[in-house]
């Protein structure tokens, strides 16, 4: 195997071909296209061994002897590193330095104070896959963990803001489950919460004086428990009550446990059905309907067993 080497140190052949090598400064070394059958060994000047490259087993090979990492820079400036840990940093210097070197892929984009590592099998931006976000800034930091669907709508979400932990499920882009962890909530803000086949239903309703507002239920029978108010300073003990309903075939409600303020009917009601300055709940089919005529505006808040 020929060998491009000079006379001395500083100098090597302007070209391969053994019967008219010629030589120049070593540092102005040009050379065209270059074909090497077997291994490309770069020394330094003590003759060590730094990095080889060589087309065996079925594909290119490069191997850094010393163990320092392989550097991809433009300009000077590093943009991608293999360590021999076999971790990978894009636009991080070290991608060892992290949770004791256990992360295999660094992504960091420094504009802004953002790093960002995002996967993904669609070639559009908002094409499905899976996004890390970590935000830095003065008095601030946010972190989100995304799951996105093919129209690059969320539909889960880790988020943390100001030390606190949020964890959002969405469904066609409308957040469906929330565990908030500024009071340790779990948020359910529409639909039902299903226990080992069991659905548990609840709502908030706000309803005018001698006005009515509908309910569907989360099964056809049940117990219900409600308040008017409940969320206030001032909640209206009387307008509260335990009741047992059936909006099946057989309509039924019954008050087990009252407080003073609280009606029940088989019948529909239109606003001023019931007595005034009482609530009343009433049956119909698939639905339960609350009567406000309490005599102001007010908000019920109703659970379902």
């Amino acid at each position: 195997m020929a060998k491009l080497t000079g006379t001395n140190p500083d100098q090597v052949p302007t070209n391969a071909d053994l019967g008219t090598m010629a030589y120049q400064d070593k540092d102005n070394l040009q050379v065209g296209d270059v074909e090497a059958k077997g291994t490309i060994n770069f020394t330094d000047k003590v003759g060590v061994d730094r990095l080889h490259i060589s087309g065996g087993s079925g594909g290119a090979i490069i191997n850094n002897n010393d163990n320092s990492g392989i550097k991809f820079q433009y300009a000077g400036t590093q943009l991608a590193l293999i360590k021999s840990s076999g971790n990978v940093g894009i636009g991080d210097a070290d991608p060892d330095s992290h949770y004791g070197g256990e992360y295999r892929l660094v992504v960091r984009d420094n504009q802004d104070a953002m790093s960002r590592m995002g996967l993904t099998n669609s070639n559009s931006a908002s094409g499905a896959g899976v996004e890390y976000r970590w935000i830095s800034g003065t008095g601030n930091s946010n972190m989100a963990h995304s799951l996105f669907d093919n129209n690059g709508t969320p539909f889960a979400r880790l988020s943390m803001g100001s030390a606190v932990i949020n964890y959002d499920i969405y469904i066609g882009g409308a957040q469906a489950f929330l565990i908030r962890g500024s009071n340790k909530e779990v948020v359910v803000p529409s639909g039902l919460l299903e226990l080992d086949g069991n659905d548990i239903g609840g709502t908030q309703v706000t309803i005018a004086d001698d006005a009515v507002a509908s309910i569907t239920p989360p099964r056809k029978g049940g117990f219900m428990a409600i308040i008017l108010n409940g969320t206030s300073n001032y909640p209206s003990q009387s307008h509260q009550a335990f009741l047992r309903y059936d909006v099946g075939s057989s309509l039924a409600v019954t008050e087990a446990i009252g407080g003073g303020s609280i009606d029940t009917t088989t019948s529909d009601v239109s606003g001023t059905t019931g007595t005034d300055g009482n609530t009343t709940v009433a049956v119909q089919t698939g639905v339960i309907k609350i009567e406000n005529r309490s005599g102001s505006s007010g908000t019920y808040q109703v659970t379902f067993l």
